[in-house]
């Protein structure tokens, strides 16, 4: 009975690191880019000023940066990204309507930068044993999606 128990456990425990070998995680940049890039979108690897890994895509007729937190000194071991859009308005937009969206709207947060450009961001925890892959294209589903309703909240054309 132990024998059968023990083996049991080591099945279990084998399926589970089998399971997460796949999934995505904020320390393997050029995963979450291929990844993004089997979605069917640009996703092109870059660094940031600091020189962490960043990536550069588009979706929604809005270019969108991915910047990846949590990095070691050699911005390596990142445990999180954030995905970034901003947006550059002839006329500053007020602050009634960022907080109109950010009272509504459950994933990403908007803000507006002194001159009144807004900028809307959604964080996601790639720490640990990271996301699957599914869950990932569905996040970013949900991004594509919320850009879209951002452009029209802002009045974006």
């Amino acid at each position: 009975m132990i024998v059968r128990l023990a083996l049991a456990a080591s099945i279990m425990a084998a399926a589970s690191n089998f399971a997460c070998a796949d999934n995505l995680t904020a320390d393997n940049p050029e995963a979450v880019a291929a990844a993004i890039r089997d979605m069917g979108y640009r996703a092109e690897m870059k660094t940031d000023s600091k020189g962490k890994p960043k990536i550069s895509s588009s979706t929604e007729g809005v270019n969108f940066s991915i910047y990846f937190y949590g990095c070691d000194d050699k911005n390596l071991g990142c445990d999180s990204i954030q995905l970034q859009a901003g947006f550059d308005v002839r006329e500053p937009r007020s602050q009634d309507i960022i907080t109109d969206w950010n009272s509504r709207k459950r994933y990403a947060k908007a803000s507006l930068t002194k001159e009144g450009d807004p900028i809307i961001r959604l964080d996601i925890n790639l720490d640990k044993d990271g996301v699957s892959r599914s869950n990932f294209e569905d996040t970013f589903k949900i991004w594509s999606l919320l850009l879209s309703q951002f452009k029209q909240q802002i009045n974006w054309k």
